[in-house]
C-alpha cells in the first residue's frame, strides 16, 4: 500500500480540498484514458481489479468526512473512514479492507499541536504541502520542511515530499513569485500543478460532489495532472513506457487510435442536475 498523506501547518490552504479530489483521482485514475490503465499506464496493479483507495481524515474539523457524507451514495467509490486519534498509525493497523493508496487529510497547525500529522508522516510515502501563493505561508513552512528533511535522512531517502502551490489566481504573476520564493527558503520539490482559485471545488463541497460532475474542464485537469504527478511520484518506473508500447520507426503519430476520455460514474445523470 502507498501511502499520501496531504499536509501543512498552516490552515485554509486547501488540504480537504485536495485530499478528497486525489483520493478520487486515483482512484478513478483520472489521468489515464479509457482502456489504457494496465496496458500503456503500466500501474502496478494487477490486472482484475482497479485502483483501491481510501480516504482517512484526521482533520478534527472532519471536512473531508462531512463532505463525503454529503456526496449521493457511491458517488465516490472509495471509502472516507473519520478519525482524529493521535496514532494514526493504529489507525491505519487497523483497516481490514484491501487498499492499494491510502491518502490521508491532517489539519493545518504546527507539528508540535499536531500529533496526528506527525503521525501520518511517520507512515508516509509521500507528503504533498499545499501552500498558498503568499509570503506569510513560505515562512510558516520552513520548521515543518525541515521536519521532512530530517525523516527523509531518517528513511534514507525512502520519503518523497513535494510542495503544491493551491488557490492560485488566474494569470497571477505571484505563481512565479512563489516557486522561486518556496524554492529558495523550503527547499522541497515543487509540482508543476497549479490549483486554481476556482468557484468550482467551492460548488462540488457544498453540492457534495467533486469537479468532475461539474462543468469546469479546467478544474478537471488540475486534478488529472496532479494525480499524474503523484502517480509519478510513486511509481517512477511503472509509468514510463516500455519498450513494446514506444511508437515504431515511420509509423505518424495521426495513426494512433483515439482514446476516448475518462467520464467518471454518475456524470451525465448529474449534468441534468
Amino acid at each position: 500500500m502507498k501511502t499520501i498523506v496531504i499536509a501543512c501547518p498552516k490552515g485554509g490552504t486547501g488540504k480537504s480540498t485536495t485530499s478528497l479530489h486525489l483520493a478520487y483521482g486515483l482512484h478513478h485514475a483520472v489521468d489515464i484514458p479509457a482502456g489504457m490503465l494496465d496496458a500503456h499506464a503500466k500501474v502496478p496493479l494487477s490486472t482484475d481489479h482497479a485502483p483501491v483507495t481510501a480516504l482517512l481524515d484526521t482533520d478534527p474539523q472532519m471536512s473531508a468526512a462531512v463532505w463525503s457524507d454529503a456526496c449521493a451514495e457511491g458517488l465516490l467509490g472509495f471509502p472516507v473512514l473519520a478519525s482524529p486519534r493521535p496514532n494514526v498509525d493504529k489507525v491505519v493497523a487497523a483497516m481490514n479492507a484491501p487498499t492499494d493508496q491510502l491518502v490521508i487529510d491532517t489539519a493545518g497547525m504546527a507539528a508540535e499541536k499536531n500529533p496526528a500529522m506527525t503521525s501520518a508522516v511517520l507512515l508516509a510515502d509521500l507528503v504533498i504541502i499545499p501552500v498558498q501563493a503568499s509570503a506569510l505561508d513560505t515562512w510558516a513552512l520552513e520548521q515543518f520542511a525541515t521536519m521532512i528533511r530530517h525523516r527523509q535522512t531518517v528513511t534514507g531517502g525512502a520519503l518523497q515530499a513535494a510542495l503544491l502551490i493551491t488557490q492560485a489566481a488566474p494569470r497571477s504573476q505571484l505563481v512565479a513569485a512563489a516557486r522561486q520564493e518556496l524554492a529558495e527558503v523550503v527547499g522541497l520539490p515543487i509540482l508543476d500543478t497549479v490549483i486554481g482559485r476556482r468557484k468550482a471545488y467551492a460548488e462540488a463541497a457544498a453540492r457534495g460532489r467533486t469537479v468532475f460532475q461539474l462543468r469546469d474542464t479546467a478544474a478537471q485537469e488540475e486534478i488529472a495532472s496532479l494525480t499524474r504527478e503523484v502517480r509519478a511520484l510513486l511509481h517512477p518506473v511503472a509509468v514510463q513506457p516500455s519498450a513494446g508500447d514506444a511508437l515504431k520507426p515511420g509509423k505518424p503519430v495521426d495513426d494512433l487510435p483515439v482514446i476516448p476520455r475518462f467520464v467518471p460514474p454518475s456524470v451525465s445523470s448529474l449534468h441534468a442536475a
